[in-house]
């Protein structure tokens, strides 16, 4: 502000409102690097990956698929999953963002990766189920109750940096902690049968990225209504 003695702008203040802006100056914490706030997603993924196993117990073909069908397909998925939440938080932080071209690039990995495992394991190893109705069911709304989570704290970590984006956060979000809850449900569920695994498994990704691309949207919505 300039001073008053010397002519400047600061005359045309009321004293009330120069008094209502300085006591409202506070102090700002900075806020955390990306890869710092995605610290918090590491002991939910941790939980998301044992309590299902320990809950439903593994699969009983796990040690017939061994390290290349069974542990390294879901250590890689969860990576991309990680992966994916990173660039929501990097979304939310201006000068940060990353191109369409890499998100959807990361998508379509993930993606295809589901695909190529569940069909190498079909391949190797084909199982099937007779009540095809209420097994689908039980996969869908587990991976969907593994995945919200994943989706409520990065999207809340991201809108608090006030995104210009918060669309794109919410879909990264969304498709993130499907692809985790994917990787984490394949530990437990034993049917190969692609008509299965192809939609009961893979429709909870889609679902979350729709569920975070609304929420995005009504934020965005909020936000420029309250503006």
């Amino acid at each position: 502000m300039s001073d008053p003695a010397a002519g400047g702008t600061a005359r045309h203040i009321p004293e009330s409102l120069r008094q209502a802006v300085a006591c409202d100056l506070k102090p700002v914490c900075p806020m955390a690097a990306p890869w710092r706030r995605k610290l918090w997603v590491v002991p939910l993924t941790i939980v998301a990956f044992l309590l299902p196993q320990i809950i439903m117990g593994q699969r009983p073909d796990l040690d017939q698929l061994g390290v290349l069908l069974a542990w390294l397909p879901v250590i890689v998925q969860l990576l991309l999953g990680l992966g994916l939440m990173g660039m929501a938080l990097r979304e939310a932080v201006p000068g940060l963002g990353v191109s369409r071209g890499m998100i959807g690039g990361l998508i379509v990995a993930a993606i295809g990766l589901h695909v190529t495992v569940n069909s190498a394991i079909w391949m190797y190893f084909p199982t099937t189920v007779e009540n095809v109705w209420s097994i689908w069911w039980l996969c869908f709304r587990h991976e969907l109750f593994l995945g919200v989570p994943f989706l409520l704290v990065v999207t809340w970590l991201a809108v608090r940096a006030l995104p210009v984006r918060p669309r794109s956060i919410g879909l990264l979000s969304g498709v993130g902690g499907g692809v985790m809850a994917d990787a984490t449900w394949r530990m437990v569920c034993p049917i190969s049968e692609p008509s299965h695994v192809l939609s009961s498994h893979l429709a909870p990704v889609f679902v979350l990225g729709a569920l975070g691309f609304i929420l995005g949207w009504l934020w965005e919505r909020s936000r420029y209504s309250i503006g």
